[in-house]
C-alpha cells in the first residue's frame, strides 16, 4: 500500500515538473517566434511597455500568494483593483481632485471592502468551519 501510495506521488511531481517544463518552453518559443516576426519585439520600448501592461498583474499576484500559502483564497482581488482604479479615475478626472488626494481616494475606496471582509469572514469561517471563500 505505501509503495503505490509512493508512486503515485513520484508522478504527481513528475506531473508537475513537466507542465512547468512545458510552460517554460512555450514562453521561450514565443519570445523567439515574436522576435523574428518583427524586428522591433527587442527594441527597448516595446520590452519596457511589456513590462508596464503586466505589472499590475504582477502585484496581484505577489499578494494573493500570500493569501493561497496560509491556506485561504481570495476571489475578489480582481474586482476590487479594478473597482479601486475606476473610482481613482472618477475622483481625478470628474470630481477634479488633485492628483495626490485622488489616488488616496482610490485606494481608501479599494479598501473599504477588504475591511468588511476582514471583519466578516473570519467569524464565518471559524464558526462553520468552511473556507474563507465560502462566507
Amino acid at each position: 500500500m505505501a509503495v503505490a501510495v509512493a508512486e503515485r506521488r513520484r508522478g504527481l511531481v513528475r506531473g508537475d515538473a513537466v507542465q512547468r517544463i512545458l510552460a517554460f518552453g512555450a514562453l521561450i518559443t514565443l519570445f523567439i517566434v515574436f522576435s523574428l516576426a518583427s524586428p522591433n519585439f527587442l527594441q527597448f520600448d516595446n520590452v519596457v511597455g511589456i513590462l508596464l501592461a503586466t505589472s499590475v498583474n504582477g502585484v496581484l499576484a505577489l499578494g494573493v500568494t500570500f493569501v493561497i500559502i496560509t491556506g485561504g483564497i481570495d476571489l475578489s482581488v480582481g474586482t476590487v483593483m479594478t473597482l479601486s482604479a475606476v473610482m481613482t479615475g472618477v475622483f481625478i478626472t470628474n470630481w477634479h481632485l488633485p492628483l495626490p488626494v485622488g489616488m488616496l481616494a482610490g485606494l481608501v475606496t479599494g479598501g473599504l471592502p477588504a475591511a468588511r471582509a476582514e471583519r466578516s469572514s473570519p467569524r464565518c469561517a471559524s464558526r462553520r468551519l468552511s473556507p474563507p471563500w465560502a462566507c
